[in-house]
């Protein structure tokens, strides 16, 4: 005798909004992680408006399965590129938000986080700024001033800001990076102050926070301090002027209090890192040197090479941070990152300085002609490139290195 087929039922026998919130989960799940193929986006908006409109029927137009699904149909839009019509599906999930679970609900920041990317997309940068801002308000009003459970919504804010700078001209650059600075500012001070914080996150964010002065130190040097914008963020503001504010030896400063607090950090963890330790005190010492503090510099490669040097003891083992030049980078994103592995690359010979300058530049091994002007313009992409230098006993030398820079670095 056979076994008795079970009988589950079909999709019609279940409750519509049990249909829609499953049809929802689904969805969500093939839009955020699929392959985004052009077939399915085009459906994805027509299959979010329909199990919609099916929750509505069956609950209301403030059930509290909307908000996902607004979410997911504003995020189909802006793959379409309908911006404006994605804007009304995010606020919608937002008031959808408000009405079940307060107006200041968390619940809210993947609406206002794609809200103000997709009003930078229609190139609202002040919507999108007061997005950002609402994010910050309600978490500010959720936690208050300097809990460490503000970080994770302030470290996506600063995160924004400085992906969304390259997208901007030179003065709304600027002001992406002075509202940064100020949610950096705030950032250092709860980190700071947060003793039972995580170690490894503390000197991670120590590590964006000297990038972000870097960025802005950058951006002085090469367009000076322009900022006149009069832009306000809901951090707590120093009252002083801004020019003052955004000088390049604040943030110098700034960004070696940032690097010795991550020192301080990795020798408070009590374990044995001693590597660490001296990889961080390098970079301490890279960054007096591209601020033209050579004294400084060579302080703390001397530091970190004795620490190593003690660390290998009286054995055979040498230490090898010192061995060849090393780039220094702080920016997040820098003109001589590794290539990708399918970029077309160029290798460059030169003789780096004992304070990390770029001398003698040849290109070597060329699958093309080089010309004159594409010459010109390597040696002009190359001049703010900075190393750091080889040391022979603790003591920087002038040493011969090559490296690989993308091909796209002759026309720039």
């Amino acid at each position: 005798m056979s076994e008795p087929t079970k009988n589950f039922g079909t999709m019609r026998d279940l409750p519509r909004g049990f249909i829609a919130i499953s049809f929802c989960i689904s969805l969500f799940c093939t839009y955020t992680y699929g392959d985004n193929h052009p077939s399915i986006e085009i459906e994805a908006v027509s299959d979010y408006m329909e199990a919609i409109d099916m929750v509505e029927a069956e609950h209301s137009a403030f059930a509290g399965e909307l908000s996902d699904l607004y979410l997911g149909l504003g995020r189909a839009l802006v793959v379409q590129q309908d911006f404006e019509k994605a804007k009304r599906a995010f606020e919608q999930g937002m008031q959808v938000e408000r009405i079940n679970n307060g107006l200041y609900s968390i619940t809210q920041r993947p609406h206002l986080l794609s809200l103000a990317d997709t009003e930078s997309f229609l190139g609202n940068w002040k919507q999108s700024r007061n997005a950002l801002n609402n994010l910050y308000l309600i978490n500010q009003q959720t936690y208050g001033d300097s809990d460490p459970k503000l970080l994770p919504i302030l470290n996506e804010i600063l995160s924004w800001l400085l992906k969304t700078y390259p997208q901007r001209s030179v003065t709304g650059g600027y002001e992406n990076l002075i509202l940064a600075e100020r949610i950096g500012e705030t950032i250092n001070e709860i980190t700071g102050n947060d003793i039972n914080g995580d170690p490894e996150e503390k000197f991670s964010t120590y590590n964006k926070l000297v990038s972000l002065h870097y960025m802005i130190a950058d951006h002085i040097r090469q367009h000076g301090d322009t900022n006149d914008s009069g832009i306000t963020f809901s951090t707590n503001e120093l009252n002083v002027n801004n020019r003052i504010l955004t000088s390049s030896h604040l943030h110098f400063q700034r960004g070696k209090r940032a690097l010795e607090k991550g020192v301080e950090t990795l020798v408070s963890q009590n374990i044995e890192n001693i590597e660490d330790q001296a990889l961080a005190i390098a970079k301490l010492g890279d960054w007096y040197l591209i601020f033209g503090q050579k004294q400084a510099a060579k302080k703390c490669y001397k530091l970190a090479s004795d620490i190593l040097q003690t660390r290998a003891g009286s054995g055979d083992q040498k230490p090898v941070l010192f061995d060849t030049p090393s780039i220094i980078k702080f920016d997040l994103e820098q003109l001589s990152s590794p290539p990708s592995a399918t970029e077309e690359t160029i290798e460059i010979a030169m003789n780096v300085t004992p304070v990390g300058r770029i001398e003698d530049i040849e290109v070597i091994n060329a699958e093309q002609e080089i010309s004159e002007k594409q010459l010109s313009s390597l040696r002009r992409n190359l001049r703010t490139v900075r190393f750091r230098p080889r040391l022979e006993d603790g003591e920087p030398v002038i040493s011969s290195h090559s490296a690989f820079f993308s091909l796209s670095i002759l026309e720039r």
